[in-house]
């Protein structure tokens, strides 16, 4: 050991250098200019609770569909029980058909809307098929929201489900079109002119009926002032003076000049012979 280092503590060095050399190799250098406190590490872990998150979620929803699904066979069973005899067997053959039908997934329809938006160079045929699943299970959608809403106020623990209440106002609205003789064109026509054209007819009768009243008012108040405030009026006329009978005469009557008519003359035979008088 003419240098004065063991064999072994040259290996060790070796070894020692070598692992340095690969260590420095394999590390990933950030670019100049570039923040290096975030690693591979964290960025993996930021990744993997995303994921975590999303398959919580689609645990939710699935949760929530399977949990409506049960609601909803719960409460066609117990219509079934409580149905007559001649409506039994159409609930049980509904029944058997909305339990095969499944559970709707709500993840199925945000996957339909995102591949749709992201098809562009797609045939229309697959872009058709993918329109008419996101309808159907929208469709199954509402119908399960119905069948919850009706079940909720039938058991009082909701209000009137939306379908009837929408049926009714459907109802007041056809009313109202058929008596006002209104222009409603629901699907075109914006909030405020909806409001125009209930508003603005009701207005013009309210104003109508307020003037006619006004009117009504004002003649009564003139027929009362004519009865009561303003005094006899003095004839103008020969004709609207009442004539008064005149009085009979004691005086001419004894004197054989009374109002009698005047009767003619006879021929009298009386003992002082014959005359007139």
């Amino acid at each position: 050991m003419g240098d004065g280092t063991s064999p072994i503590a040259g290996d060790l060095r070796a070894v020692v250098k070598r692992e340095l050399d690969e260590s420095i190799e394999n590390e990933r250098w950030a670019p100049i200019g570039e923040s290096s406190d975030e690693h591979p590490s964290s960025v993996d872990e930021k990744s993997r609770l995303r994921e975590l998150e999303e398959e919580q979620q689609r645990l939710n929803n699935s949760l929530l569909s399977l949990t409506t699904h049960f609601a909803q066979v719960q409460f066609r069973l117990k219509q079934v029980a409580q149905a007559d005899d001649r409506d039994r067997d159409k609930l049980l053959k509904e029944l058997q058909e909305f339990a095969f039908k499944g559970c709707a997934d709500v993840e199925e329809v945000k996957r339909q809307r995102k591949t749709r938006e992201s098809a562009d160079g797609e045939s229309e045929e697959v872009l058709k098929a993918q329109k008419e699943r996101q309808m159907q299970l929208i469709e199954q959608l509402r119908e399960q929201l119905a069948d919850l809403e009706k079940f909720a106020y039938e058991t009082g623990e909701g209000g009137i489900p939306s379908n009837e209440l929408i049926a009714k106002q459907k109802a007041v609205l056809d009313k109202l079109h058929e008596r006002m003789q209104l222009n409603l064109q629901l699907d075109k026509m914006s909030h405020s002119d909806l409001q125009k054209q209930l508003v603005n007819p009701m207005k013009a009768k309210e104003q109508l009926v307020e003037q006619l009243q006004t009117q009504i008012v004002d003649l009564e108040r003139f027929v009362n002032f004519l009865q009561v405030e303003t005094p006899e009026r003095v004839p103008t006329s020969i004709a609207s003076v009442p004539v008064a009978r005149p009085k009979r005469n004691p005086v001419l009557n004894l004197v054989g000049c009374g109002s009698r008519r005047f009767e003619r003359n006879e021929l009298k035979n009386t003992i002082r012979g014959n005359h007139y008088g």
